[in-house]
C-alpha cells in the first residue's frame, strides 16, 4: 500500500460466480503491519504482526527453500511481496468463495498444482477464540487457557469450552508494583493499537512499558539477530500457542508483582518435595501446566484448606493448577 492506494484480495461470490463475494484479506497498517481476513464487517482470522522475517502467526512462512518474503515499512509506503528463488516454479495466493486463504504452487517438472498452505486451518485460527488475555493451544484439551495471573471471566462458559469471554486479572495492577511474565512461542496479540519504536532495545522497551501505566505487554518488534526494536500493547487480544519448531514470539505480559513472587516460591517448594499432598487425611494430586510438567507433592500435615504453607487455598493454588481429589486410604 502506498499513500491513498490500498490493494487487497477479495473472494468470488461463488465458485461459479466471479462477482465480489463477502470475504477479503487486507493488511492493517495502523500499528505493526498484519493481515486480517474479513467476512463482511467481522474478522475471521489474522496473520499476526510482521516480525522482521515473516508474519508471526503463519508458521508456514518459516525459511523455505524456494519462497522469500519481503515487507516494506516506510513513511509513505507499506507493502508486502513474495518471490520464488527457483524460476521454474510459480505460486499464487487466492481467497476462496468460502473464506479460505490458499497458497498454491505450480511444479513445472510434474505439471502439478499443489496446495502449499491455507488459513484458517483449525479452531485456534479463529479470531478471538479464547478472548482477551487467553491463549489458544490446539494441542491441549481444553484448548483455551488464561495467562498466569488471570482467570476465566465467565467460568461457566469456560467449563463448556467457550473461551470467547476471555480472562480477567486475579489481582489489579498498581502501576508501580508490577512485573512481567514471559510467554514462549505464541502468536503475539493484535497490533492495531500498539506503539512501536524500531531503534529501542528490549531492556529499554521494558522500562518504557513500566513507566506507562496503560502498557500491558511488550516485545521485540524484530526477531532477527537476537531481536531489536520495541512494541508495546495496551490490550492483549487473540493469542495462539505454537510449538518451539513452529516459531512464534516471546512477549512479556504485565502482571501484579506479588503474583509472580508467589508463583516462584511455589515452584521452589514443589521442586523440593515428594509426590502428593494430604490434607485432613484426604489425598490430592497437584497437576501443573506444561511449564512445570506434571509434578506432585505430599505433605503429611494436618492443616486447613487455607493453609499458609501454600500461601493460597489448597483447592485453587493457581489458575494453571488443578487439584484432583482421591479417596481416603
Amino acid at each position: 500500500m502506498t499513500t491513498l492506494h490500498n490493494r487487497y484480495l477479495t473472494s468470488w461470490n461463488r465458485i461459479d460466480d466471479p462477482s465480489t463475494g463477502d470475504y477479503h484479506f487486507k493488511m492493517d497498517v495502523d500499528g505493526l503491519p498484519e493481515f486480517f481476513l474479513w467476512d463482511k464487517q467481522a474478522i475471521n482470522y489474522r496473520s499476526g504482526p510482521w516480525n522482521g522475517l515473516r508474519f508471526s502467526g503463519v508458521p508456514e512462512m518459516n525459511a523455505t527453500y524456494n519462497i522469500t518474503f519481503t515487507l516494506v515499512l516506510e513513511k509513505d509506503e507499506v507493502s508486502y511481496s513474495f518471490g520464488l528463488k527457483d524460476k521454474s516454479l510459480n505460486s499464487r495466493v487466492t481467497m476462496s468463495s468460502l473464506g479460505v486463504l490458499q497458497r498454491y504452487t505450480w511444479i513445472g517438472s510434474s505439471q502439478n498444482s499443489n496446495l502449499y498452505w491455507y488459513s484458517p486451518k483449525d479452531q485456534c485460527d479463529n479470531y478471538m477464540e479464547c478472548g482477551v488475555y487467553g491463549i489458544c493451544d490446539i494441542n491441549a484439551s481444553p484448548i483455551c487457557k488464561c495467562i498466569r495471573g488471570f482467570e476465566p471471566k465467565d467460568l461457566q462458559a469456560w467449563k463448556m469450552r467457550n473461551g470467547f469471554s476471555g480472562c480477567v486479572r486475579t489481582s489489579e495492577l498498581t502501576c508501580h508494583g508490577d512485573g512481567f511474565w514471559q510467554l514462549k512461542n505464541v502468536k503475539p496479540p493484535e497490533t492495531s493499537t500498539v506503539v512501536f519504536n524500531r531503534s529501542m532495545s528490549l531492556s529499554e522497551c521494558r522500562q518504557a512499558c513500566l513507566r506507562n501505566c496503560s502498557c500491558t505487554a511488550y516485545a521485540n518488534s524484530d526477531i532477527r539477530e537476537g531481536g531489536c526494536g520495541c512494541v508495546m500493547w495496551r490490550g492483549v487480544l487473540d493469542m495462539r500457542q505454537f510449538t518451539a519448531g513452529e516459531g512464534g514470539q516471546d512477549p512479556y505480559v504485565r502482571v501484579f508483582a506479588p503474583d509472580l513472587i508467589r508463583y516462584v516460591e511455589l515452584v521452589s517448594l514443589i521442586s523440593s518435595l515428594p509426590h502428593f499432598i494430604e490434607f485432613r487425611g484426604i489425598n490430592f494430586l497437584c497437576l501443573l501446566d506444561t511449564t512445570l510438567y506434571n509434578i506432585g507433592i505430599r505433605l503429611r500435615k494436618k492443616c486447613h484448606l487455607g493453609s499458609p504453607f501454600l500461601r493460597t487455598p489448597c483447592h485453587r493454588i493457581d489458575n494453571n493448577y488443578l487439584l484432583i481429589r482421591f479417596n481416603k486410604r
